[in-house]
């Protein structure tokens, strides 16, 4: 038995027996699908693709001329008549497990293809990047563990204050040069860079022995923890 092909698909049941007796008239036998289904809940019609009207594969021609004839389809309906839900099914249903899945189910990884990973894959990619992270926040300072020991940093000089200031931060630019809290002296300036997922802070002007070294970047929320051998960061951004 040679196979079915959908030729074309109208949004209601009864919108489509008119083009299904044209064809039988023409000797064509006809098919329908998912006519019942919408019957029942005329609500999912849009969301199964709605009623497909169907061919045996050697009557598409034949089929498709009448319809262009009759203003059912244009030429270019003619030469692709394309139908998605029943093209997934028809692919999905070479796999054994699909063909065992009630309608609903087989609906849901419908949906799952067309909405939800397209979805996923936006917005995976409008997340910002760990190296925007870094430097488009501002990255205030709650205190520096260094080699066991909690320190509160304390950087000389003029601080604004207010909403959405630190009193002590961390500074990324995006040239690679970076600020550091001072403890009783002015900031210390140094370099970043990233290795794969660890975070290099190098040539640290003071304070080298803190600073200097290979850190793991922790994001959760609105926290940043940088974590080397021996000293731990406590971050956090205002906005």
């Amino acid at each position: 038995m040679s196979s079915l092909v959908t030729i074309l698909t109208i949004p209601f049941p009864g919108n489509v027996s008119i083009i299904k007796a044209r064809l039988e008239s023409e000797g064509i036998e006809c098919y329908t699908k998912d006519d019942t289904t919408i019957q029942v809940d005329p609500l999912i019609s849009n969301a199964v693709g709605g009623v497909k009207l169907q061919v045996r594969e050697e009557d598409v021609p034949q089929a498709m001329e009448i319809l262009y004839s009759e203003g059912y389809a244009n030429r270019e309906e003619v030469e692709t008549p394309v139908d998605s839900y029943s093209g997934l099914e028809r692919f999905a249903g070479k796999l054994p497990f699909f063909k065992k899945l009630r309608f609903e189910m087989r609906l849901l990884i419908w949906l799952a293809f067309v909405i939800v990973i397209p979805t996923t894959l936006i917005i995976w990619a409008m997340t910002p990047n760990t190296v925007e992270k870094l430097t488009k926040q501002n990255w205030c300072v709650n205190r520096i563990d260094y080699q066991g020991k909690q320190y509160r940093p304390s950087t000389l000089g003029i601080h604004l204050t207010g909403y959405n200031f630190c009193d002590e931060s961390v500074l990324f630019k995006p040239d690679g040069a970076m600020e550091l809290p001072g403890f009783n002296t002015y900031a210390a300036n140094g370099r970043w860079s990233l290795a794969g997922d660890k975070l290099i802070i190098a040539r640290a002007d003071t304070f080298k022995f803190v600073y200097n070294g290979t850190y793991d970047i922790v994001f959760s929320g609105r926290d940043l923890t940088l974590i080397s051998s021996t000293t731990t960061i406590y971050c956090y951004h205002t906005f």
